[in-house]
């Protein structure tokens, strides 16, 4: 699945319907952003050595998670 396809699933089940053009673009480029961000830091743990790298990937995973799981929750309950 490409990450246009995530975008739309995420913008789907955490947004408002109705949501203005205006809306959409910035949280749509604040997504995008964030895959970039998580692009990054996928590139600088390929670098360490594989048992770091578990460890560390690990936490930014466990991190991700409890981050969005609070967001969806919170968004969810405005509609």
């Amino acid at each position: 699945m490409m990450l246009q396809d995530r975008w739309k699933e995420y913008r789907d089940a955490c947004w408002p319907k109705g949501m203005s053009a205006v809306q959409n673009r910035e949280c749509h480029g604040a997504f995008m952003a964030g895959a970039l961000c998580f692009s990054m830091a996928m590139d600088l743990i390929a670098e360490l050595p594989e048992k770091e790298a578990m460890v560390v990937l690990a936490k930014l995973k466990n991190e991700v998670w409890e981050i969005n799981a609070h967001r969806a929750h919170v968004a969810k309950a405005r509609n």
